[in-house]
């Protein structure tokens, strides 16, 4: 039996309990396939009368992925494989994706559209995105052009037309066109 005293102790442990119990993932041995053993994924989800259904999920050698949305499932077709370590969003039609820790970009075919090269990666916004590359940070167009060099110590994506970018210590802004806007204090 567990005791716990502390109000927080036993909020955290029903929240943990609440959130185990409600959504489990689990594979189940397949018994049906001649005694191969072979593992079906099922998920199981609760309902909100507290009925739990199983859902078997797609095998891993098919091309198509459950998905829930609204509450309910369906299967979408997988476009791009599974081969990068982490991706993003897409965001103005590119996804920066990572392969051996370094940022690239990838259209919604899967295409790499600007190489694999990058430090890190940001999502784009009006057609630029902000990159990072030998430590220093920097900002592309779409096509992969560095449109402002990779130069900066550390940087803050465009508002208003400006990034806020740091260099040598000193903080400032950077317009789109490069034109840089330091104090000179």
């Amino acid at each position: 039996m567990i005791v716990i005293k502390s109000t927080l102790m036993k909020n955290v442990f029903c929240l943990a309990l609440l959130l185990f119990s409600s959504s489990i993932l689990f594979a189940q041995t397949d018994k049906s396939n001649n005694g191969t053993g072979a593992t079906a994924n099922t998920a199981l989800a609760t309902s909100s009368a507290g009925s739990t259904t199983a859902k078997p999920a797609t095998p891993a050698t098919s091309d198509l992925m459950m998905f829930q949305k609204d509450g309910k499932w369906g299967f979408a077709k997988v476009v791009i494989q599974p081969k990068y370590d982490q991706v993003m969003d897409y965001s103005e039609g590119l996804a920066a994706v990572e392969v051996d820790a370094l940022w690239g970009y990838i259209n919604n075919a899967g295409k790499e559209v600007i190489p694999v090269k990058y430090d890190g990666a940001y999502s784009f916004t009006n057609g630029i995105a902000m990159v990072k590359k030998d430590g220093k940070f920097g900002f592309i167009d779409k096509t992969g052009k560095e449109v402002i060099a990779c130069k900066y110590d550390n940087a803050f994506g465009f508002v208003n037309g400006k990034a806020s970018v740091e260099l040598n210590g000193k903080w400032g802004k950077v317009d789109v066109n490069g034109v840089e806007y330091f104090d000179q204090n």
